[in-house]
């Protein structure tokens, strides 16, 4: 969960670019992982089948069958967290509210000017201010803002200085909702890329052990004495 609004933006920017032309970067993600793990179980039961003893391709065989479960479980709880956080819509509100609050008074500082850059954008793309209404600037960055103001990035139609108190030419909504649908769409897109790595690592688990068996049953063995087994 983003622990203030500027990892929140992190999040949309990973929207933007699953949204705006590349729904098949997962999908490729996906495939491209799967052919590294299928070429590396190929070119062991290859190496086996060249003369190098068992137990050493064994060994490999095994210690790849606990990585991939050790990896799959991180994913189940990363899956988990996802779509928990799907379903405690009011808690993670909640939070994100509480978390940008809190943040807001930094806004315009000179060590934080991507967290400017940050709400500018939101508020410009997404035509909102503030995260309930305009009037949070004023109550949670008052020593910046003063009764009234607001960034100049909430005004419909930038200029400098807009956002100062009696311009009623600015926008009335808060970000609040395009915040929560940004977060919402990036545990959407986590859980599914997950879901979809879990069945392909199963696949691959099936594999290594269909693998495992041909490598101890399925090939006929004449084991010499420095333990290497012939195909012959």
């Amino acid at each position: 969960m983003p622990s203030n609004l500027y990892e929140t933006f992190s999040v949309l920017d990973f929207k933007s670019c699953c949204k705006d032309g590349h729904p098949l970067t997962g999908i490729g993600l996906l495939v491209t992982v799967i052919y590294m793990y299928l070429g590396f179980l190929s070119g062991t039961y290859a190496v086996f089948l060249s003369g190098v003893p068992y137990l050493y391709v064994a060994y490999v065989l095994i210690g790849f069958y606990f990585l991939i479960v050790g990896v799959i479980c991180v994913e189940v709880s990363i899956i988990i967290i996802a779509f928990a956080g799907l379903n405690l819509q009011d808690e993670v509100h909640s939070y994100i509210q509480e978390s940008t609050h809190k943040e807001m008074v930094v806004y315009n500082h000179d060590d934080n000017e991507d967290f400017t850059k940050a709400w500018d954008t939101l508020q410009q793309e997404e035509k909102c201010c503030g995260f309930d209404r305009p009037n949070d600037w004023f109550q949670y960055a008052g020593k910046t803002f003063g009764v009234g103001d607001t960034p100049d990035s909430c005004c419909k139609i930038y200029q400098v200085g807009c956002g100062r108190s009696g311009n009623d030419y600015r926008f009335k909504e808060g970000c609040g909702d395009a915040i929560m649908d940004t977060v919402n769409h990036g545990l959407q897109v986590i859980g599914s890329v997950c879901v979809g790595f879990v069945f392909l690592q199963v696949i691959l688990i099936v594999y290594i052990l269909i693998l495992y068996y041909l490598l101890r049953f399925g090939v006929k063995q004449r084991c010499c004495s420095a333990g290497v087994y012939d195909t012959d």
